[in-house]
């Protein structure tokens, strides 16, 4: 940390060494941003954690997107200092975004840390903890969150009051839970070893004559010396080596973030947004697909059919065309009208998806995780949706020989 410190001293950021544990990157340092999704792992006794600290500027909800997709639980950090904490919350700010976002990336269970408690402006307040908790509860609710699947903690990250141990400085605050006990009391997602095996690729480098392949284990098992499929293609490589937490094992499970060694191919035959299967459970692949999404209260423009728009599932990113099918009614499902000549913000609508190869996902109701997206253009966030129907490849997949 002493070298962190004068690292950020030096750069006219003191204060800021604490950041720099996951901002590696010298533009991130520079910026005084988080630019992409970094990762870290720790143990407490009663749990082993993988973090994943994502951006929280608008310039680089791509970034966060992609840390999002992987998250089992996530901490929305918000900031309690006057003029933040509004700025974020009001139309169009990054706290209603990311919660929206984080919803749809079918993350269940959500802590809500509310930080710079210590801020002069602050200065742990329970009026101003009280003021902030009243606005963002009903949003959550709004979005689909009961209340057993959300809670607030007061924190002080540049202090580290209540992320390890409880501050006395909030005697109000009475459930005396930290941070990290918060993290520990959430029951770990179900998974089974069990299920086929999905595997998607969110990066890949080569090193030394062998390409490595990084990505999460969402279902199943892999070991070394197993023979998996790099799907749509097909490519088949050999599992040589899998390494989690910078550290060699002979197996990997569902849930796992871990990097898998292979040799034999390109760097080429394996793209960000593949995913890997075991040749005897194959998953479903399309070009075009059915889904419900619901156009965001930020978007201002109509949107007409033939939009173009970029998508984001799981680790894939797509330029994407939609066409709209019908306007649902938002509580009973129930078509209102088909084949729309517009759409606009607050509107569920059925859409088909155009997608510019075949791509792997899953329909939501199977894997909601692999069936989960985000469309985004120009910048924003223009709806959110689900895979309701996988539609038959209208064109072939040129397969490794």
């Amino acid at each position: 940390m002493e070298k962190l410190n004068k690292e950020a001293t030096a750069k006219n950021r003191e204060g800021w060494g604490i950041s720099y544990i996951m901002d590696e990157d010298e533009r991130e340092r520079e910026k005084g941003k988080t630019v992409d999704t970094g990762m870290g792992h720790f143990k407490t006794d009663k749990r082993r954690f993988s973090i994943l600290d994502a951006p929280g500027h608008s310039s680089y909800v791509p970034s966060m997107l992609a840390g999002g997709s992987q998250a089992d639980i996530a901490v929305l950090v918000i900031s309690a200092r006057k003029g933040e904490f509004e700025a974020g919350f009001n139309k169009g700010g990054q706290t209603r975004e990311h919660a929206i976002l984080i919803k749809t990336l079918g993350v269940r269970k959500l802590i809500v840390a509310v930080n710079k408690m210590d801020d002069p402006s602050v200065n742990w307040s329970e009026d101003r903890y009280t003021e902030i908790t009243t606005q963002l509860g009903p949003y959550l609710k709004q979005l689909g969150y009961p209340e057993s699947q959300y809670q607030f903690i007061p924190i002080s990250g540049l202090c580290g009051q209540n992320i390890k141990e409880v501050s006395k400085t909030c005697d109000w605050y009475k459930e005396n839970k930290t941070l990290l006990h918060a993290m520990e009391d959430l029951p770990p997602p179900g998974r089974s070893v069990d299920d086929a095996v999905r595997f998607p690729v969110y990066g890949k480098y080569k090193d030394e004559g062998k390409i490595h392949i990084h990505g999460k284990l969402e279902s199943g098992f892999l070991s070394t010396g197993d023979r998996v499929q790099i799907m749509p293609r097909k490519t088949i490589i050999t599992i040589e080596g899998i390494t989690k937490e910078h550290v060699a094992v002979d197996n990997a499970f569902a849930g796992d973030h871990c990097i898998i060694k292979t040799s034999r191919i390109e760097e080429e035959d394996v793209h960000i947004g593949d995913v890997l299967a075991l040749p005897s459970k194959l998953l479903p692949i399309c070009d075009a697909f059915h889904a419900q999404v619901l156009i965001l209260d930020s978007v201002e423009q109509i949107i007409t059919s033939g939009y173009k728009c970029v998508m984001h599932l799981h680790a894939l990113t797509e330029e994407v065309s939609v066409d709209l099918l019908a306007t649902m009614n938002k509580k009973t499902g129930k078509i209102i009208e088909k084949y729309p000549s517009a759409v606009k913000a607050r509107d569920s609508v059925m859409v088909r998806v155009y997608l510019p190869r075949t791509t792997c996902l899953e329909e939501s109701k199977n894997f909601a995780k692999m069936g989960s997206f985000v469309l985004r253009d120009k910048g924003n966030t223009i709806a959110c949706g689900v895979v309701t129907k996988m539609l038959e490849p209208t064109r072939k997949v040129a397969e490794a020989k």
